[in-house]
């Protein structure tokens, strides 16, 4: 059932500790090499950015050769503007041909959020967002649609 949740690094076989120690050029090789396992998958990646005097997000397509940005007030969490991030690109897809998509992450806290139970803890608003988002799509669309993390912080 989608969507799928892949929390850490499970698309390799080092640990941690050996993320710890490579580079963000190693870690982007080896998540590249992983994504050779969605070959039939529209891989769109999300990205924020939170300083101290403004903050946004972004999410890039390219296999479609889309991109986009928007600014978040300043006060922004980097929590927040990830997942502004995948809301807007799940958005996105609704208007889009039913297909396989990805979404890579480096936002370990919001993959966790988005398969915490709801009952059990308090759940950002902008998660159930992204929750009534992802059941549109499989309700309307049967979208596959799969989460990984590419972070090298675990």
């Amino acid at each position: 059932m989608f969507p799928h949740v892949q929390l850490g690094h499970q698309f390799s076989d080092l640990s941690s500790n050996d993320f710890k120690l490579m580079s963000y050029s190693m870690v982007n090789a080896a998540f590249s090499n992983y994504l050779i396992n969605f070959p039939d998958f529209t891989i769109i990646y999300t990205d924020d950015s939170v300083l101290p005097f403004s903050a946004g997000y972004a999410f890039y397509i390219p296999e479609l050769h889309i991109s986009f940005t928007n600014n978040l007030p300043p006060s922004s969490s980097s929590f927040s503007a990830e997942c502004y991030a995948i809301i807007e690109a799940l958005t996105l897809i609704l208007n889009f041909a039913p297909n396989k998509y990805l979404i890579a992450t480096d936002s370990m806290s919001c993959l966790q959020a988005l398969i915490s139970n709801p009952f059990n803890s308090y759940l950002s608003p902008l998660v159930l967002s992204i929750k009534s988002l992802v059941f549109n799509l499989n309700q309307h669309y049967s979208f596959p649609l799969d989460f990984q993390s590419y972070r090298n912080t675990w």
